[in-house]
């Protein structure tokens, strides 16, 4: 068996909603890891593991492309795309304008269960520290922010976000992001406080802030060659940035 068949056999679908199904599957693949930025995905191999045929294959590489996730190259073949450094300058200050507004527009908008939801999320970040399950934090750091920005009410904006937010650039850079989780835990804790008070602009500095200083600390923390595992997880940055 070939190592990219290795990868997809235990990904399974169900017949119904192929094109949305392949994708996700797909999607959850890449974010986790299980294919590294330049990773070919094989059509045929597609093909047998999920037993369907060509077209929903390619309908779904369509949809990776647009997410950008993967890059299409003519006659050559779909490529796991890599994260450059580019990439990353150019993305934090995007998704730090946007989930600001997102909280600012949520201020007066959140439902006192919407609050408990990101109150429980805060809790499960603290804990999982201790617990030594990074992924789990990792989960209820998106929970928190996932939540305000949902209740915005701009569906532009969310679908945006969400776009931003599943990119391969911010889900690997929050994923083995592992600076100090104990500030930010305080910064999220006042992140929520200022929500429940209603005061929109300061939690629009609040979350503005700390996006563009989760880019800096990981530039930062990469560049000093504290953890050259998260370099090369990072595939694709460029030399200035590798350690």
């Amino acid at each position: 068996m070939s190592d990219f068949a290795d990868k997809i056999k235990g990904i399974q679908i169900q017949p119904a909603l192929l094109v949305e199904q392949v994708t996700k599957a797909l999607t959850e693949a890449i974010l986790q890891g299980v294919f590294k930025g330049g990773d070919q995905l094989i059509e045929s191999e597609l093909q047998k593991q999920f037993a369907i045929s060509r077209s929903p294959i390619r309908e779904t590489f369509r949809v990776l492309e647009k997410q950008g996730l993967v890059v299409v190259h003519p006659r050559k073949g779909t490529f796991v795309k890599k994260v450059t450094r580019k990439d990353v300058e150019e993305h934090f200050p995007i998704r730090a304008c946007l989930e600001g507004l997102a909280a600012m527009l949520a201020a007066t908008r959140l439902s006192s269960q919407d609050l408990q939801d990101m109150t429980e999320s805060l809790a499960g970040m603290e804990r999982a520290p201790g617990q030594k399950d990074f992924h789990t934090y990792v989960q209820h750091h998106t929970c928190f922010h996932e939540t305000f920005i949902s209740a915005c009410g701009n569906d532009a904006l969310i679908d945006m976000l969400s776009n931003l937010r599943q990119h391969r650039v911010w889900f690997r850079l929050t994923y083995f992001y592992v600076g100090s989780q104990r500030d930010s835990i305080k910064i999220h804790k006042s992140i929520l406080d200022t929500l429940a008070a209603g005061r929109g602009e300061q939690a629009q500095r609040l979350v503005k802030d700390h996006v563009m200083e989760a880019l800096n600390d990981f530039l930062i923390y990469i560049s000093n060659g504290q953890n050259k595992g998260v370099a090369q997880l990072l595939d694709g940055l460029d030399s200035q940035v590798r350690v």
